[in-house]
């Protein structure tokens, strides 16, 4: 379970940093797992913590392809939207946006999920334009990569017409 897997990745984060030091590149994804953790037991304070330490420690411009950066930015940013801090999330999105889309390319699952998030946050302060547009595009990468039949494309179309209600 959730208590099992925190204890994983607590004693693999301890051999990590005691073997490779706390600032190698194999650290931030486990703090990132970690950061999941906290969130499943409603711990959002150290999700930000686990997640503002991964940020610090991931590779950026010296590694611009490390793969893990844009999940991790999408995570805080989700975590920033979800507290109110939407500038910060905004931010964190474009960020990640920019970074999966060049690394990863346009229709992998994390360049959706960043797409998708923010929709929901541009939703979130009132700009249904951009909402729709970001949520259109997040369709089309779903749609392209997993086919018509999917759930993902379902759960695109969902959210286009949420938009389309509220607009």
């Amino acid at each position: 379970g959730v208590r099992e897997a925190e204890h994983g990745w607590n004693e693999a984060l301890t051999t990590a940093e005691r073997t490779l030091g706390a600032t190698h590149p194999a650290v931030p994804p486990i703090l990132h797992r970690l950061a999941i953790v906290a969130q499943q037991f409603g711990d959002f304070d150290r999700k930000r913590e686990l997640l503002e330490r991964a940020l610090t420690i991931a590779p950026g411009a010296e590694v611009p392809c490390y793969s893990e950066l844009p999940a991790i930015q999408t995570n805080l940013g989700t975590l920033s939207d979800y507290l109110g801090d939407f500038q910060r999330a905004r931010t964190l999105y474009s960020e990640a946006l920019t970074r999966s889309r060049k690394c990863l390319g346009p229709t992998h699952s994390v360049t959706t999920t960043v797409l998708h998030n923010q929709a929901v946050l541009a939703a979130n302060i009132g700009d249904l334009a951009q909402a729709d547009a970001l949520h259109r595009q997040a369709l089309q990468a779903w749609s392209d990569r997993l086919g018509a039949d999917h759930p993902f494309v379902a759960n695109g179309l969902d959210s286009v017409a949420k938009v389309a209600l509220l607009r």
